[in-house]
């Protein structure tokens, strides 16, 4: 086996050495910054392995036939087109638990440094001014301070364990979390960490799941569906106008399909909703046609305020989300429905079991077994870091104590 590594990668090559000696591959380092330098240096390898490089869809498209396979040596996949790969069924690989310790050290250092306002200090004495520092910074006693955690996944379990003998107080909020982190006080919403805080780090993803949007309101519903006179509507059983609480789709024999959703604003945004209707088209059996309008209705400044932010602020964010959503739809695997896992249970009846098991071969902190559990499945799992055990035995213990009670009703299409 041969692998090409994008140039920088093996900054020390002692460890990709020892790599190969023991598991018997070769290695080439290569230059990843055209298509003409992708081609030739990747030229006999099986697999590339990047960094930072960036992998578009013209250069994964113009790989050799012998390449199999991507690999990052990192967390985040946003600089390789995962398009083009899917196209090309082509694996991409990441590595979860990169240099999390090392993300932590850094966010503590840059914390550090601002509080004791070191970068005004040092720009200061290099002018020779050598002015005292609280007249150049608000210096802040991290003893007296509460730092507030956005995300709590490894990044964010380390910092708070680094950070536990320097603050006062620290808050976490991570709406994926059910476990108690010592050290730290779990919020209820991402407003309640920042009314406490007077620090706070980020260590999430932008994705639906975390975007200001789902930090209201309940995080689990009944999700119901009912028919009408043109098509369905999906929407909550306990909550209206907080959240993405209802959508509607709307088909016509004939036709095409449009769905429409309201997304309400919180109130410090300005409150009202902001409507979203996408049109479907198929063009063929191969492709589909999908756009996307978005509104808001207003009048005088405040229209003229929302056109300002929106051109210079949001949009961009909705066209991340657009891009996050294209991409998830082309990967979805043509017989998705013969693997979904719906139920479809009548009026009055209660779901029956399904006879699965779910397996995750690299568990982190426990949250497919959680999800497993709630579910009602049984759930194989695979850790090599022992520091997650016990993360994982207090989560799912929470999730087998706390699993609902088999009166929840899920809606769907009976085949």
């Amino acid at each position: 086996m041969k692998l090409a590594f994008g140039r920088g990668t093996v900054a020390n090559s002692s460890w990709v050495e020892e790599l190969a000696k023991k598991y018997h591959f070769e290695y080439v380092e290569i230059e990843t910054d055209t298509v003409e330098q992708i081609v030739s240096g990747t030229e006999g390898c099986d697999a590339i392995v990047v960094a930072l490089h960036k992998l578009t869809a013209e250069k994964i498209r113009n790989f050799p036939s012998s390449i199999r396979a991507i690999s990052r040596l990192g967390v985040g996949l946003d600089s390789i087109d995962l398009v083009a790969a899917a196209e090309l069924k082509m694996p991409v690989i990441f590595q979860p638990t990169y240099a999390f310790n090392e993300v932590a050290n850094h966010a503590l250092a840059m914390i550090m440094s601002l509080a004791r306002g070191l970068p005004q200090g040092d720009a200061s004495t290099k002018k020779g001014e050598w002015t005292p520092a609280p007249k150049i910074a608000r210096i802040t006693s991290l003893q007296d301070t509460t730092l507030g955690v956005v995300g709590c996944g490894r990044i964010g379990r380390s910092l708070i364990e680094k950070a536990r003998p320097i603050f006062k107080n620290i808050v976490g909020f991570d709406p994926a979390v059910t476990d108690q982190i010592p050290g730290c006080t779990m919020a209820s919403s991402l407003d309640e960490l920042l009314k406490q805080s007077e620090i706070i780090t980020m260590h999430a993803p932008y994705l639906h799941a975390v975007s200001f949007t789902l930090s209201y309101g309940v995080k689990q519903s009944v999700i119901q569906l009912h028919e009408t006179p043109h098509g369905f509507v999906i929407e909550r059983d306990n909550q209206r106008g907080v959240n993405i609480d209802r959508t509607e789709v709307i088909y016509k024999p004939g036709s095409n399909f449009w769905i429409w959703t309201d997304i309400p604003y919180p109130k410090q945004a300005g409150g009202n909703f902001f409507r979203i209707l996408s049109h479907i088209t198929p063009i063929d059996r191969e492709r589909t046609y999908f756009w996307v309008f978005r509104w808001q209705k207003s009048s005088g400044w405040r229209r003229n305020l929302w056109r300002f932010l929106y051109k210079n602020r949001l949009e961009k964010r909705h066209l991340d989300v657009l891009e996050q959503d294209r991409v998830m739809m082309v990967g979805i695997p043509a017989d998705v429905r013969e693997r979904e896992m719906l139920i479809y249970v009548p009026d009055g009846e209660q779901p029956a079991p399904i006879p699965c098991t779910v397996l995750d071969p690299f568990l982190g902190s426990g949250t497919t077994a959680v999800a497993a559990i709630l579910e009602g499945f049984d759930w194989i799992g695979c850790e090599l870091t022992d520091d997650y055990l016990p993360i994982i035995h207090a989560r799912t213990e929470w999730a087998a104590q706390n699993r609902p009670q088999p009166d929840l009703t899920l809606f769907g299409e009976p085949e």
